[in-house]
């Protein structure tokens, strides 16, 4: 609205302009052929108007210089009784000519300025709307301009952005870096490639970016400063970070995985050669005994000796009940009972009742868990550790009492197990011994159900075991 009213203000001022010049040419050609009586006018004043006409309004300015041409013969034939001279008409086409030159021009200059607005225009909106920061600066490296994308980087407005130098946005550490590039590449090259370097913002801050630079000359070939680009990357800088983690624990994991499949491995070779001693000790033993009994009972039958024959048969059963049970607890060790059918509460139950009847050990077993809602992975795992911290307790403990304690703390289960034993120093346990395998057995057999195992432990102190696992999801137990 402000525009218009200007316009229409500067209109009204240049028709004031213009008809005064008119009435000025109108007085002049008056004065000369009455007044003066001369028969000629003074002319170069009529070239004014003329000429601002055309420049004013381009090709409609004409009328006034037809105007004035008119003017010129008219009065030339009606106030004197001559011949119209022949310059007269000379000037009148002379007016009309020049008028249409500087109505051309005016055209081609208006033209040519619309075009270079629009060009400038366009070239400021993409400056403005450019996503990257865009920055200008003299070779003293005084900060001209930059588009809101950078403002908006660093936190200035633009009038507090001017009154800085590039130097003051730049860390101290980049600026041996930068002018070696503004030196070798920059300004030999004319532009520098692309590199990283960090801003400080107004609050103090740092960020890293991405810049690229040209180098801006004048008509003599003099560089007068330097455009450059610049692009955040801390969001890109935070994902190469994450991606950088992830492949870091992918690389652990894979690790772990191999180190986990050898462990499995490591485990079945044991329990092949447990399997393998136990047969051959106890099975191979009993067939030996057994023989032994069945040659002497066959001997005492000859003799007629049937009280001996009993007592050896008598003792043989006796050798082979014992047997059978040492068997059963074998096989129980080597893989547990079925926990979908007996439950987990009975398994344990049952399994340290039995160890309590053959050993010096009182063990004081709680539970405190809704069996139901226990994953019968979970609870093969809670079993196995169970039963492998017992072995660790009579293998190397010494320990004259025990407790185990189950239950149930929101989403999770916790179990317990302390022993009165002798107990260990765990930062110094060498990587060989049984009972370091046993540790790190159950730590595995926790961490494939995405629980967590901790051991305390200290010489003449016994051992407390802490293990912790999850029962919402269903996991995959890999033993």
């Amino acid at each position: 609205m402000m525009g218009m009213k200007f316009e229409g203000r500067e209109e009204k001022h240049r028709i004031t302009v213009m008809a005064i010049f008119l009435a000025g040419a109108c007085f002049l050609t008056y004065y000369c052929y009455v007044v003066l009586g001369t028969g000629r006018v003074f002319t170069h004043f009529f070239y004014i108007p003329i000429i601002l006409a055309s420049l004013w309004w381009k090709r409609k300015g004409l009328g006034v210089a037809v105007f004035l041409a008119a003017l010129l013969i008219f009065s030339s034939i009606f106030f004197r009784a001559e011949v119209v001279a022949a310059n007269d008409y000379l000037r009148a086409i002379m007016f009309i000519v020049i008028a249409f030159v500087v109505a051309t021009l005016s055209e081609q200059i208006a033209k040519a300025e619309e075009s270079l607005r629009e060009s400038e225009e366009k070239y400021r909106n993409l400056y403005e709307s450019s996503k990257d920061g865009i920055a200008f600066s003299d070779m003293q490296g005084n900060l001209l301009d930059a588009n809101q994308a950078f403002l908006d980087m660093l936190g200035y407005t633009i009038e507090e952005y001017k009154k800085l130098t590039y130097q003051q946005l730049t860390p101290k550490k980049w600026h041996k870096m930068e002018a070696d590039i503004l030196k070798n590449h920059t300004m030999a090259r004319g532009y520098s490639d692309e590199y990283k370097k960090e801003y400080i913002k107004k609050d103090g801050t740092v960020f890293p970016a991405t810049i690229r630079i040209w180098l801006i000359k004048d008509k003599q070939g003099k560089p007068i400063g330097m455009w450059a680009i610049i692009r955040d990357i801390a969001e890109r800088k935070q994902v190469e970070e994450k991606i950088k983690q992830y492949q870091q624990i992918l690389e652990v994991s894979e690790r772990a995985s191999w180190h986990f499949s050898h462990r499995i491995l490591s485990i079945r070779e044991e329990e092949k050669k447990i399997l393998s001693t136990i047969l051959h000790d106890e099975v191979g033993t009993l067939a030996v005994a057994l023989s032994s009994s069945l040659n002497a009972i066959e001997e005492e039958i000859k003799d007629n000796n049937l009280k001996a024959a009993l007592k050896t048969i008598v003792k043989s059963k006796t050798v082979l009940r014992k047997a059978i049970q040492r068997l059963k607890k074998t096989a129980a060790d080597l893989r547990p009972p079925d926990l979908d059918i007996v439950g987990l509460p009975v398994a344990l139950r049952e399994y340290l009742s039995n160890v309590t009847k053959q050993l010096d050990l009182k063990i004081n077993f709680s539970m405190e868990i809704d069996e139901k809602k226990v994953p019968n992975n979970v609870a093969i795992v809670l079993y196995r550790i169970v039963q492998e911290a017992l072995n660790n307790v009579v293998k190397h403990a010494n320990a004259r009492n025990m407790k185990v304690r189950l239950y149930s703390l929101g989403n999770k289960i916790e179990l317990i197990i302390r022993d009165d034993g002798k107990g260990f120093d765990t930062g110094i346990i060498s990587g060989g011994t049984t009972i370091h395998m046993g540790i790190r057995g159950m730590r595995e057999m926790a961490e494939s159900v995405d629980g967590r195992f901790h051991i305390k432990s200290a010489p003449g102190k016994g051992t407390d075991i802490h293990v912790t696992l999850p029962v919402i999801e269903e996991h995959k137990l890999w033993v």
